[in-house]
């Protein structure tokens, strides 16, 4: 464990560090949209903020259902930094699983998208609170990281569910970093990077780009796997520029 990784106690705490050094930095590119590491951290400080608005506390489930992009990325950091236990949930996962998912989590809230949930053949019925991201407020203030064990608990991830109902695997704020902390220095990444992220932040690959590129201030392009675009990598991969698809 090095300096960095021993003074850090919450994952959220990564992407305020990058915003402070590297706040003009490119963090998320998708298509037509390039959102650096200051306009990320202020995202997620005013989803942190609507999250202790709306009574989460820590250790707290926090379900996430939105397009990977910006707006899920801050949904992940915002629960985070208000202490909770962050659920990311697979976009493309059924009414029938998100609603397993949400109570076998025993998720308090959820944050989402009407678009996403207008695409469901039902509504969902579920005892969480459902919450708008796009009707989250923005803050005029950064919000800091509630102080938490570094062996709190951080995220449930669940399995996709392809083969029956998703089963959830507990992770803590250590274990994260470590690992990331891990995968950084043995693939060599740094600043520089341009890391090509095509599966959902839901896994563990996913999730893991996504840490890789923060730790190191680097910028994760965002391409999405159901659409004809991402199967053309000439057409994704080359106009934006991208070096990397690691961690492998």
């Amino acid at each position: 464990m090095n300096a960095r990784s021993a003074r850090l106690s919450s994952i959220a705490e990564l992407l305020w560090e990058a915003a402070d050094e590297s706040g003009d930095r490119p963090a998320i590119d998708t298509t037509g949209q390039v959102v650096t590491y200051a306009d990320l951290r202020r995202r997620a400080s005013s989803v942190a903020a609507s999250l202790v608005a709306h009574g989460v506390q820590r250790g707290d489930r926090v379900a996430i259902l939105a397009e990977r992009g910006p707006e899920a990325v801050a949904a992940y950091f915002g629960a985070l930094a208000a202490g909770a236990v962050a659920v990311v949930i697979n976009e493309r996962l059924r009414p029938r699983q998100i609603e397993y998912v949400l109570e076998k989590s025993s998720a308090r809230v959820m944050l989402s998208t009407p678009a996403l949930r207008a695409e469901h053949p039902r509504p969902l019925e579920t005892q969480a609170v459902l919450i708008d991201l796009a009707a989250v407020p923005d803050v005029t203030a950064d919000w800091t990281p509630l102080p938490i064990e570094d062996r709190a608990l951080a995220q449930i991830i669940f399995t996709s569910g392809s083969s029956g109902l998703p089963k959830g695997v507990v992770f803590s704020h250590r274990a994260i970093l470590t690992a990331i902390e891990t995968i950084v220095g043995y693939l060599g990444l740094g600043s520089d990077e341009r890391i090509f992220s095509l599966l959902p932040f839901s896994s563990v690959y996913g999730l893991n780009q996504l840490l890789c590129s923060v730790w190191t201030k680097s910028t994760l392009v965002v391409s999405h796997s159901a659409t004809s675009e991402s199967m053309n990598c000439d057409s994704t991969v080359k106009p934006r520029r991208v070096c990397q698809t690691r961690p492998r």
